[in-house]
């Protein structure tokens, strides 16, 4: 288990199911099949902050791999297969108020449409296809990216065809 200790949050990742603690968020750890890995790219105080595709559960949502699916399709304008569970952050805000769950899947980069901002603020993002280990590092999480997305490369590994991963970075 990683713990994040900052200011007001202890974040703590867990590959293991999540039991009895409400989700906020819903993100997809998404391998190309060459074995890369899709980031969102958005500039922010004229600086690119890179995180996963994702967001969060609506109340229409019939499953939390629904809410996965939507959200690909309304930030990013693709689908996914093969969806896979890989664990969650545990987050705890140290605010009085109950911790709660970040989901994490990994899948298939099945249908890449052309780029178009996001349907619901209408930012547009740019999609970037790049290896695990330059994942990490444009993530700037630390350790916690580093649990994630090697937890996420187990699993592809096991479950998707690819063979060899691509080092070519690449906006899509």
């Amino acid at each position: 288990m990683l713990y994040f200790i900052g200011d007001t949050m202890i974040i703590r990742w867990i590959d293991d199911d999540f039991k009895d603690l409400a989700v906020t968020q819903v993100y997809g750890i998404i391998f190309s099949n060459d074995g890369r890995i899709l980031l969102k790219c958005e500039n922010k105080n004229n600086k690119k902050v890179y995180s996963f595709f994702g967001g969060h559960p609506e109340d229409f949502d019939s499953s939390y791999v629904d809410t996965l699916n939507r959200e690909l399709f309304e930030e990013a304008n693709i689908s996914v297969s093969n969806i896979r569970y890989v664990g969650y952050q545990y987050v705890d805000e140290e605010n009085k108020k109950a911790p709660y769950a970040q989901l994490r899947y990994t899948a298939v980069l099945d249908i890449v449409g052309k780029n178009r901002p996001d349907l619901d603020n209408n930012i547009l993002y740019e999609r970037i296809l790049c290896p695990p280990q330059i994942a990490i590092t444009l993530l700037g999480w630390g350790d916690n990216a580093i649990k994630q997305i090697n937890a996420a490369l187990d699993i592809a590994k096991r479950n998707f065809c690819f063979n060899e991963i691509n080092n070519n970075i690449e906006s899509i």
